[in-house]
C-alpha cells in the first residue's frame, strides 16, 4: 500500500544495484542474498511508494521514467548517508566529523598539503577543508569559529589562542642560475645594490623587518617587483631578479634554473600552529602534531622548533 515509510536503506541499496546492473541476478550475488529476496525487495519498495520503478519484458527490467527520476534520488540519499557514517565514525575517533584548516600561502605549495596526506593516510574518511589566507586573518577567523586549525609566522597577537610551536628557519636568496652572485658563498644585504629585487606583495612582519635592513645599510635595489608567492619561483627563474623568502617556502617552489644561498644578516621565521583552547585534548591534535613532525622531517633545513 502507497504511503508508508521506509524503515531500512536495504529497499534502496537493492533497487541501486537493479538499476545498474539490469538484473535481479548480479543484484542477488553483489548483495549476497536469494534472488527471491530481490524481487521482494523491489515489490515492497514500489507498494510503499507507490511507483513503478520497473517494467519487466522477456526477464528484463527496464527502468521506467519513474525509476530513472528516483534512482537519481535514491544515489544523492546514499551519498548522504556513507558521509553520515563517515562522520559518525571520525566523531568516535577524533571528537570531529570534519576539520577547517587554514595556512598562510608560504606554507600551502607541499608543507601543509604534506601534513594532511599524513592525516588522511591515518584516516581517510575525515573530511578536511583547507583555504589560504594572510596571518591576521587567520588569527580572526580561527577565534571566531570559523576555522578549526590555523598556520601563521610570528610575531602576531594570539588573541588567547593555543598554539603549537612548528619551527624556526632562516631566511635564503633566490638567484636565476647563471646570476653573477652564484659563487658566492652567502649572499649579503649589500649585495642586493643593484639587483631587481621580487618581493612578496603582501605586508607582514618579515617584508617590513627587510625594508628596515635595506634602508638601514643604504642598499639601493635597481628596481622592484611585488608579486603573489606563487609567481615568485618563475620570475626568479627567468631572470627577472633576486628573491628573499624563508626555507621552506623555497624548498617547496625552488627550479632547477633557481640557486638558493643562504642570507646574511639572519632573518628568522618563526611559524605556528593555532587554535581555540577547547582543541587542546581533541584526540585529532596529537596527530596533526605527529604529522608536523614528519613533514619537517622531509626539508633539507637547519629546522629549530623552539
Amino acid at each position: 500500500m502507497a504511503g508508508r515509510y521506509f524503515n531500512s536503506i536495504k529497499p534502496l541499496l537493492v533497487f541501486k544495484h537493479v538499476y545498474e546492473t539490469r538484473s535481479a541476478t548480479r543484484t542477488a550475488r553483489l548483495m549476497k542474498i536469494t534472488q527471491s529476496g530481490v524481487s521482494r525487495s523491489l515489490a515492497l519498495l514500489e507498494d510503499s511508494t507507490g511507483i513503478k520503478l520497473f517494467l519487466r519484458l522477456k526477464n528484463r527490467l527496464i527502468p521506467t521514467p519513474e525509476g530513472d527520476e528516483f534512482y537519481r534520488n535514491v544515489t544523492r540519499l546514499i551519498h548522504h548517508f556513507d558521509e553520515t557514517e563517515n562522520a559518525i565514525q571520525s566523531l568516535r575517533d577524533y571528537g570531529v566529523s570534519r576539520m577547517r584548516l587554514v595556512t598562510i600561502p608560504g606554507l600551502s605549495f607541499n608543507f601543509v598539503p604534506g601534513i594532511i596526506s599524513y592525516l588522511t593516510q591515518i584516516h581517510n574518511k575525515l573530511n578536511i577543508h583547507l583555504d589560504t589566507l594572510s596571518s591576521e586573518a587567520i588569527i580572526s577567523q580561527v577565534a571566531n569559529d570559523q576555522f578549526d586549525l590555523g598556520f601563521v609566522t610570528m610575531p602576531i597577537d594570539l588573541q588567547n589562542l593555543s598554539f603549537f610551536p612548528i619551527a624556526k628557519v632562516k631566511a635564503v636568496c633566490l638567484l636565476p642560475k647563471g646570476h653573477h652572485l652564484q659563487s658566492q658563498e652567502t649572499i649579503n644585504i649589500a649585495n642586493l645594490s643593484g639587483e631587481h629585487l621580487i618581493q612578496v606583495n603582501q605586508p607582514s612582519h618579515h617584508s617590513e623587518l627587510f625594508t628596515r635592513l635595506i634602508n638601514r645599510h643604504k642598499v639601493v635595489p635597481s628596481g622592484k617587483t611585488e608579486a603573489n608567492i606563487a609567481s615568485i619561483s618563475s620570475m626568479v627563474g627567468l631572470g627577472m631578479g633576486v628573491s628573499i623568502i624563508n626555507e621552506i617556502t623555497s624548498a617547496d617552489i625552488s627550479q632547477d634554473n633557481i640557486i638558493v644561498k643562504p642570507f646574511e644578516p639572519n632573518i628568522e621565521y618563526q611559524f605556528v600552529m593555532v587554535f581555540k583552547k577547547e582543541w587542546r585534548n581533541n584526540k585529532l591534535l596529537q596527530a596533526i602534531q605527529e604529522s608536523i613532525k614528519k613533514q619537517l622531517s622531509l626539508y633539507p633545513v637547519d629546522v629549530k622548533t623552539s
